[in-house]
């Protein structure tokens, strides 16, 4: 056990070096809002391996950090996954996940993602799945299912594709199962040194995700400029 240990925290700080010297040190904090990871113990960072992947969750300006990461939109490096560098922007916690459909509910919204997703270069994919909540799939680690829709290459997604993607995530939040909605919003595998491009291209696609207004803003708003021309009219 302890050799195994110490193999997960040698990737570990494999991944924590790397992500240091390809996105930190490039990148910086003044513009990206990225910050320094002190090692495999920073409180504001997950770091985990699972089956042999190392995979962390970066904070980069959102109010969460650390173990709280799960529970918003977030920012993730994993290696390795066939040999290369993964990164994406993903949702795969039920918080998050609402978090996104309550964004893509309003048509502006989708626009303004698709317009930014244009911008991204061949190679970035968004892909929806689901996960298993059941102890049989967890005792099995085999708990996410990304074979049922093919994935989608942000710079060609159309509104179509992007609001297919959104209704299967409803169908399978809404079915009340063992099964549960996920979702890459954008994802790619590249070699070490694409990393801080890669980081460069996915940052303004993370702040958007978090500028964008959701359900219960835009009624909030609209409640607002109802009451707010009664009160004027008096």
């Amino acid at each position: 056990m302890s050799g195994k240990m110490s193999e997960n925290a040698q990737r570990k700080n494999e991944l924590v070096l790397i992500y240091n010297e390809e996105v930190y040190d490039k990148l910086k904090d003044t513009i990206f809002q990225f910050k320094r990871c002190s090692g495999i113990a920073d409180s504001d960072f997950k770091i985990e391996v699972d089956k042999g992947v190392a995979w962390m969750m970066i904070w980069a300006g959102t109010i969460e950090s650390g173990k709280e990461l799960t529970d918003t939109i977030n920012l993730v490096i994993s290696y390795p996954i066939e040999e290369k560098f993964e990164i994406k922007i993903t949702a795969q916690n039920e918080k998050p996940v609402n978090e996104f459909l309550s964004k893509m509910g309003s048509q502006t919204n989708k626009e303004r993602l698709l317009k930014a997703f244009v911008k991204l270069p061949d190679g970035f994919h968004m892909q929806v799945g689901y996960k298993f909540h059941d102890n049989q799939h967890q005792a099995q680690n085999y708990n996410r299912n990304w074979s049922d829709q093919k994935p989608l290459q942000c710079n060609k997604i159309s509104m179509t594709e992007l609001d297919s993607s959104i209704t299967y995530l409803e169908n399978y939040r809404d079915r009340n199962s063992s099964q549960y909605p996920i979702v890459r919003i954008a994802r790619i595998l590249i070699k070490k040194d694409e990393i801080s491009s890669a980081f460069q291209n996915l940052k303004p696609i993370h702040e958007l995700l978090f500028e964008l207004d959701n359900e219960p803003r835009r009624k909030m708003k609209y409640l607002q400029s109802i009451f707010g021309t009664k009160r004027g009219v008096g």
